[in-house]
């Protein structure tokens, strides 16, 4: 069930919640999100013209980043949170084999340059994509317009937008530049644990 280990997808951001819970009589047909608020803050540091080291370095003292970065900057981070929502949310039985992953190691000035010319934003997308009765899986540095909702997620913000038969398009966004709202989760999972074992739920 979601609610058991929510705090693993985005921290505080509640979505697998919200869909258990508050969209139970749609179905979700997609979502693509930026699910890793490390190399967000990156990406928009390196775009106003601080350098790619010095960014990561910031976000490793805020303790948003690991010692090892690898995972974060690397996509494989977000591709495991991927794997989370989709098993959650769509309902699949996919594992980390069945995401392409690309990070933003690789990135350079030029190319956050050239996407803020034409109008867009690079960003670290992680998108779920249903065609026909396959899901198809992805994490990779993408362009979005800048006046989107995911063209507007600055620095320390992860968001999800969903698309769902019954109710639509729904966005949710979260600003966590320390790791305070994860640990919060953490407790509201154990919170909600406790309660489906006093009225004998599990």
């Amino acid at each position: 069930m979601g609610k058991l280990y929510s705090a693993t997808f985005c921290g505080g951001l509640p979505v697998l919640n919200i869909v258990r819970r508050d969209m139970v009589c749609g179905k979700v047909l997609g979502f693509r999100g930026i699910f890793n608020a490390t190399p967000n803050f990156i990406l928009e540091e390196m775009l106003n013209g601080r350098g790619y080291a010095d960014a990561l370095r910031e976000a490793q003292e805020r303790g948003i980043a690991e010692a090892d970065p690898s995972l974060d900057v690397g996509g494989w981070d977000t591709a495991a949170k991927l794997v989370i929502a989709a098993n959650s949310i769509g309902h699949t039985m996919m594992t980390l084999a069945d995401v392409s992953v690309s990070g933003i190691e690789d990135v350079q000035p030029e190319r956050l340059q050239q996407c803020r010319r034409d109008g867009s934003v690079l960003k670290l997308v992680a998108t779920a994509e249903r065609i026909d009765t396959e899901w198809r899986f992805r994490v990779e540095p993408t362009p979005v317009p800048i006046g989107s909702f995911l063209g507007g997620c600055g620095g320390w913000e992860m968001a999800v937008e969903m698309q769902s038969d019954t109710y639509g398009n729904s966005f949710h966004k979260l600003w966590e530049r320390e790791p305070v709202p994860t640990a919060a989760s953490m407790v509201r999972d154990a919170v909600h644990l406790a309660i489906l074992e006093r009225q004998g739920s599990l």
